[in-house]
């Protein structure tokens, strides 16, 4: 008879309870057989250890980790944005329109009777002398043995029309041609009513040609109408224009009204987001944390934009830019720089 002894030792570097564990664990097999022929034993003695060793460590190494504390958590990286304050600016309210300039005096130069056009002496800017001929008529029907008719000028000035061509037919009481007076310009306009508001008599308007911004020329209300569009709500103004060498009837010419000054907000373009009809700001809280704010577009001037909300506070702070967009609301963001 053969007694077999199997110790299973303590975990190493485990802690007092594992030695403890570990040393209850000690297991006497006592058995009557052969060890030299019985496989059965050797395979109740492998398993006997495996399932010793299994609950030894597990608990050691649970300990071991506790000691060394809970597992990192993954962090994962912030989106990063750059923002300003933002600041209100003085804004002057300016209000742009256009009309097409026609001289202060004019004259037409008309036919008493039908006739042919026979001769035309005068062209478009040609300059002429009250009295002068400018043009000849051949009388029809019941006059038409009559002499030719000689028309001339009524006063001084510049042919400014000059409709008819020789061989032409002219009616009775028609303008052959129109002649005015480079010594002063008028220009009509109709205003809103709210515009109005910040007009007066008298009040010097800067004037402009379409293809020379920087150049003003001087220019002056001398009217406004009393009398009210019924469909487009405004009245008509006349504006009075120095003369000038390169004024010329017809031309296009825009006048720009400063209607008082406010304060307001004006940003660049690329902070406003979305598009027409829902515009919106970025901003973040005190925790860093995205807002969106619903913004009106007022005016618009290449880049700069004015935006107004009731919810845009002078010193609020705005995203300029992100490094990745779109941003979400609610969302923790690193602020990389502040201007």
């Amino acid at each position: 008879m053969n007694s077999i002894i199997l110790s299973v030792a303590p975990a190493v570097n485990g802690s007092k309870k594992m030695s403890d564990i570990s040393s209850s664990l000690r297991i006497i097999c006592c058995t009557k057989y052969r060890l030299a022929k019985s496989k059965t034993a050797i395979l109740i003695i492998n398993l006997i250890f495996c399932t010793s060793f299994l609950f030894t460590q597990k608990p050691a190494i649970a300990e071991e980790n506790h000691k060394q504390g809970p597992s990192q958590k993954t962090v994962l990286k912030k989106n990063q944005v750059f923002t300003e304050p933002l600041k209100k600016t003085k804004i002057s309210r300016l209000s742009i329109y256009y009309g097409r300039i026609e001289p202060l005096l004019s004259m037409g130069v008309y036919t008493p009777l039908d006739a042919v056009v026979e001769k035309l002496l005068k062209r478009v800017g040609d300059t002429v002398k009250k009295g002068e001929t400018i043009a000849i008529l051949q009388p029809t029907g019941v006059d038409q043995y009559r002499n030719a008719m000689r028309l001339t000028a009524k006063i001084n000035g510049i042919i400014q029309e000059s409709p008819y061509s020789v061989g032409d037919f002219i009616t009775k009481n028609s303008s052959i041609m129109r002649i005015y007076q480079a010594n002063g310009y008028k220009c009509k306009l109709h205003m809103t009513q709210d515009d109005l508001s910040f007009t007066t008599i008298n009040q010097q308007v800067p004037a402009f040609f379409e293809e020379d911004t920087s150049t003003p020329i001087e220019a002056k209300i001398t009217a406004i109408s009393p009398l009210i569009d019924p469909n487009l709500g405004t009245q008509e103004v006349t504006v009075s224009i120095a003369a000038q060498p390169n004024l010329k009837p017809g031309q296009l010419i825009h006048f720009r009204f400063t209607l008082g000054d406010k304060e307001g907000f004006i940003i660049a373009s690329t902070r406003v987001k979305g598009s027409s009809g829902n515009y919106f700001l970025y901003s973040i809280d005190d925790d860093n944390k995205v807002k969106k704010i619903s913004v009106n577009v007022a005016t618009k001037n290449e880049d700069q934009w004015e935006i107004q909300s009731p919810d845009l506070k002078e010193g609020m702070t705005i995203i300029s830019k992100a490094a990745k967009e779109p941003l979400q609301v609610g969302e923790e963001v690193a602020v990389i720089k502040r201007k």
